[in-house]
């Protein structure tokens, strides 16, 4: 058990070290949703974040959009993943919570009009 533990550790540090090395990805990714679209400010969440916790591996280094497994919920079946409304209002929103009862004066956006564009419904 200790073994493999050890060795799960050794692999997961030895990938985190090929995926830190690779393209960093786009400065912003924007997510267009009913709700108007979502800046998210990548490159700020790369410093404070370790990228598997968001980019999940398939195979040895193939990286897939999160959209490609945490559908909307509307489209999800019970045997896929949590959708991807329910990842960001749990990890995303939750880390943003977090912060700000850390430090009162962070800007964390916690409520929908802070992160959607309302004004650019579809």
């Amino acid at each position: 058990m200790v073994i493999k533990l050890i060795t799960a550790g050794l692999l997961l540090t030895f990938l985190l070290a090929v995926f830190r090395r690779e393209d960093k990805g786009p400065e912003d990714i924007v997510f267009e949703t009913e709700m108007g679209p979502v800046v998210f400010w990548h490159a700020r969440h790369q410093g404070r974040l370790d990228c598997a916790v968001c980019h999940h591996l398939v195979g040895a280094t193939e990286k897939q959009p999160c959209r490609d497994c945490h559908k909307k919920k509307a489209a999800r079946s019970r045997e896929d993943p949590v959708s991807f409304f329910d990842v960001k209002i749990y990890f995303c929103r939750g880390c943003h919570l977090d912060k700000r009862e850390d430090d009162r004066t962070a800007r964390a956006p916690i409520y929908c009009k802070e992160c959607h564009d309302i004004t650019r419904m579809p």
